[in-house]
């Protein structure tokens, strides 16, 4: 009988090595977990206060500032927004509306443009900060009116292409707005650099705190005033939309299918054709936004 096998059966010393190799590789995983625990909060992922301290150490660090919990913390937040984006989270976004019309839709790099009389379009957004302000046209009329009106009428004097009659009207309201949009690009510019707004506008820093685009209560004569700042003396441009600065929050889908929209006018010159294009893609694809954009018949 072999002397290493008691029971003279080959097969039997297989057995009883591999049972040896399983009993040593399950004490090796429980001996890591054990270590593992011991540095770690199994609740929480997060180093116990000797590991804590240990990489506090490697790093540079003070062991008593928790700046691994701060971090955790913040990378957790960012990922769970990442992931929520990847999942097509909602999104609140500005949208300027006028007459319970939606008209253009602002995005962080980005401006679409629905339905409109020069057709949808898609605008970036300039690279220097652009100021946006809800502006009340009249205060802001009666405003330059009082402190511009008579430079602005002495001016006007040395024109010599002032026509008669009935255009007189029309060619001095054209030029008072023009006038006067100047103005309000200036002031704003200029006074925002100092906090004092003017008490006709309010800034417009994000969809926070700005009413719904579907609210039927919208303030009258409000309009979103956009100044691009320039530098130096060189005035600022200058963007005066037909409604108010809103929030709207749109779905991933919705998202796409006012993209997929533009997609469907690419090609297309006539204006009213491109505006039918648009709208009816978003009829198909994005059915609530269709409701509140103006129609191509009314633009």
């Amino acid at each position: 009988m072999d002397a290493h096998r008691p029971d003279g059966n080959p097969a039997a010393g297989a057995r009883g090595g591999n049972a040896r190799q399983a009993a040593q590789a399950d004490a090796a995983r429980d001996g890591a977990r054990v270590r593992r625990d011991r540095n770690t909060d199994a609740d929480t992922d997060n180093p116990r206060p000797q590991q804590r301290r240990r990489n506090a150490l490697a790093l540079g660090t003070d062991p008593q500032q928790d700046v691994f919990g701060a971090a955790n913390a913040s990378l957790r937040q960012r990922r769970s927004a990442r992931l929520a984006s990847q999942a097509g989270a909602p999104v609140a976004l500005v949208a300027s509306v006028r007459e319970g019309a939606l008209g253009s839709i602002y995005f962080d790099n980005h401006r679409i443009r629905t339905t409109h009389f020069a057709g949808p379009g898609r605008s970036t957004e300039p690279t220097t900060p652009t100021l946006r302000f809800n502006i009340d046209q009249s205060r802001a009329t009666d405003e330059f009116l009082n402190t511009q009106g008579r430079r602005f009428m002495e001016a006007l004097v040395e024109l010599e292409d002032v026509p008669e009659n009935a255009q007189f009207e029309t060619f001095l309201t054209h030029r008072m707005l023009d006038a006067r949009d100047r103005w309000m690009a200036q002031q704003l510019q200029d006074r925002s650099a100092n906090n004092d707004i003017p008490d006709w506008a309010a800034p417009v820093t994000g969809p926070e705190n700005l009413p719904e685009a579907t609210d039927p209560n919208l303030p009258p004569g409000q309009v979103l005033f956009e100044v691009m700042p320039r530098g130096g003396d060189t005035p600022p441009e200058h963007h005066i939309s037909r409604g108010m600065a809103t929030q709207i929050t749109l779905s991933q889908a919705e998202i796409d299918a006012l993209h997929g929209a533009l997609e469907e006018t690419r090609g297309q010159h006539d204006v009213n054709r491109r505006n039918e294009r648009f709208f009816d893609y978003l009829g198909s694809h994005a059915p609530r936004l269709a409701e509140i954009v103006r129609r191509p018949s009314q633009v």
